[in-house]
């Protein structure tokens, strides 16, 4: 067999232009959250989670200064990425590489990028050495390791002295590690600001009301700033599913378009059906509706609210999402009963009072201590001082100075070596004494003095701890300590009224106790949740003997409470407790107290019921029939309005 010919051929070289940045721009259907250009940015990539279009978006948008490679074998070939587009494009950005294997070599690499502070010694040793400061936004391409929030938060730590206003941590992608759908909760609901916000708020209440964790960026925005970082995460880490009011306006809002677009990616990519349900809210034509979303079932809100909200209850209970039990609310249940039946709303504000009052002022400095006691005796410090004080390592943080905190101590415990820190800057965990505090824990030892100081209040005050089986504690007040056991108030309309907080049961021969829980809410700013609750005693001090009878007890006395009696309950212990001021001074043992708000937070419903449409609240439902003594959402939100009392547990 003659073997084959092999012929060469002439072939004309292809000269390739160079190029620019125009071939990296996004396409008009691929839109970008992405944080843009910020010089106090580190953004930690990891790339191996990349898609092609994702890290030319990335370089593009947020043109970094300088790409420190900390990955073992930097490669670029992803999609139809290589080398020399991507430094092509490096160059275009006018960033600088850096390739810290090939600078310190394979070895030495390893174990330098395994450690935040090894880490950043290498940068200032090789880079910055003879920089003060470094402007960001500053990439780090590297492996799963090097995005978790430990490392991110220690190397900005260690890289702090550089940065001039403190370091602003991103992490891409931030859906790398996704949750499984099963552990998504929230709904995010995407609208045009602010003309729609009246909807968004509207809704948002309604699906707390039937127990949705809801996200909206409602009051989210402040002097013009973009959340897209924290909106991305919603949409691609939390959300179980995406609500899009479709208005006319939002036809043409650039960040509702990037919301729906991120949303469909998410919904495509994970395979989660329904994740995205649009809501038509005012005149615009389903034919009108983006291509994305237009051949989706949309819900009609544009002819009634009420209507379109029970077929939305429908589609998110067909799709099992989680909901908080509120069985201890049936205002909540009735309201949706009648929207279901389609009762009608009116365009008229609706009060409502939040079970939240505002931390209005923490002292401005706090201090560090060093204390003549073995470490194991520290976390019994706080048990037996008046003045909030929490461990931390070797060392006690309180508010209260050394000349207050000194006598306030046990026999045999002296005050050593002490440093005092700003309180706003060991909130943001930017101080120097303690370089690996993270905010997350900052945040931890914040809320404990908080506590520690309502406590220490309640108990200055001559109140009773009652310990709740959720490992919190209701305070309430003893027979007669409160004179004839009745407080005066001022209610929301400025009338003088009054109210008992202790009162006694002839049929059921016990004395029954309004006491209140109060624990430091999630997120920020700081608040206070406030919790009712009612304890029972014989004697007019001592609780009854055993949790079952405690319990049974609340069951049946407190099964006709309706919701205008717990308001005033709670508005008239907190008038008490203030002696009737607009605030509580909570004694911190420093020159400056503790502040927390004597008055619940106030905000109105843009829609109420119309007149006439009333809840029906005489019926005798005992309320109480399926409350437990589990641990309850602190996230919860009470509500308190005209119509509406949302009740969120009494133990």
């Amino acid at each position: 067999m003659r073997p084959p010919t092999r012929n060469l051929r002439l072939v004309q070289t292809e000269t390739r232009k160079p190029v620019e940045a125009r071939d990296f721009r996004a396409t008009d259907d691929v839109r970008s959250l992405l944080t843009p250009q910020d010089p106090g940015a580190l953004v930690f990539v990891e790339f191996d989670a990349l898609q092609e279009a994702d890290f030319v978006s990335l370089i593009v948008t947020i043109s970094p200064t300088i790409i420190f490679d900390l990955r073992a074998v930097p490669r670029f070939d992803v999609g139809n990425l290589n080398r020399r587009l991507v430094f092509s494009l490096f160059d275009t950005a006018s960033a600088k590489y850096f390739d810290i294997t090939a600078a310190l070599g394979a070895g030495k690499a390893k174990q330098v990028t395994s450690s935040a502070q090894s880490l950043a010694s290498a940068l200032r040793e090789l880079v910055f050495r003879r920089s003060e400061s470094a402007i960001g936004p500053i990439v780090f391409l590297g492996e799963p390791a090097h995005v978790e929030s430990d490392f991110m938060e220690a190397l900005a730590q260690q890289l702090d002295p550089l940065s001039e206003r403190g370091w602003k941590l991103v992490k891409i992608p931030e859906f790398a590690r996704s949750p499984a759908i099963g552990q998504r909760s929230s709904i995010f609901i995407s609208h045009a600001t602010p003309d729609d916000n009246d909807f968004a708020r509207w809704l948002s209440i309604q699906l707390s009301l039937a127990g949705y964790d809801v996200w909206t960026d409602l009051g989210r925005l402040q002097g013009g700033e973009l959340i897209w970082d924290t909106i991305e995460d919603v949409i691609r880490n939390r959300a179980a599913r995406v609500i899009v009011a479709g208005s006319r306006l939002a036809q043409s809002k650039s960040g509702v378009l990037d919301e729906i677009n991120l949303a469909i990616s998410v919904e495509r990519s994970l395979g989660i059906d329904e994740f995205v349900i649009p809501l038509k809210i005012d005149d615009l034509p389903y034919s009108e509706f983006r291509a994305n979303i237009a051949r989706k079932d949309i819900i009609d809100f544009s002819s009634n609210w009420a209507t379109g909200l029970s077929r939305l209850l429908q589609a998110l209970s067909r799709g099992g999402i989680p909901r908080i039990d509120r069985d201890g609310s049936p205002e909540a249940l009735a309201f949706h009963s009648r929207l279901d039946l389609g009762q009608h709303l009116r365009n008229v504000p609706d009060p409502i009072l939040l079970n939240w009052i505002a931390i209005e002022s923490l002292p401005q400095r706090m201090y560090s201590y060093l204390v003549g006691a073995p470490t194991h005796r520290l976390s019994l410090i706080s048990q037996t001082t008046s003045l909030p004080n929490v461990q931390f390592g070797d060392q006690i943080l309180s508010f209260a100075s050394p000349a207050n905190l000194g006598p306030a101590l046990p026999g045999g415990i002296t005050l050593g070596k002490h440093g005092t820190m700003l309180t706003s800057e060991f909130e943001k965990a930017r101080v120097s004494q303690f370089p690996n505090l993270r905010p997350s824990e900052a945040r931890k030892y914040l809320v404990q003095l908080i506590h520690q100081a309502w406590e220490s209040m309640c108990r200055a005050r001559g109140l009773h701890e009652y310990q709740l089986a959720s490992k919190g504690s209701a305070w309430f007040a003893p027979l007669d300590h409160i004179e004839g056991n009745k407080v005066a108030f001022a209610d929301r309309n400025g009338l003088i009224r009054r109210k008992t907080l202790v009162g006694y049961s002839a049929k059921r021969g016990v004395h029954w106790h309004f006491a209140a829980e109060l624990r430091v809410a999630p997120g920020w700013p700081l608040r206070m949740i406030v919790r009712p609750h009612v304890i029972f005693t014989v004697d007019g001090k001592q609780p009854v003997d055993t949790p079952a009878r405690m319990h049974t007890l609340r069951r049946g006395f407190c099964k006709s409470w309706w919701n205008d009696r717990w308001r005033d309950l709670s508005i008239a212990y907190l008038a008490w407790l203030s002696g009737g001021a607009a605030a509580l001074e909570l004694n911190v043992g420093s020159d400056e107290p503790l502040v927390v708000s004597a008055r619940m937070i106030e905000e109105f419903c843009p829609v109420s019921p119309e007149e006439g449409d009333e809840l029906d609240t005489t019926n005798d439902i005992d309320w109480q029939s399926d409350v437990d003594d589990a641990e309850l959402d602190e996230e919860e939100v009470l509500l308190i309005g005209s119509n509406a009392f949302v009740e969120d547990g009494v133990e």
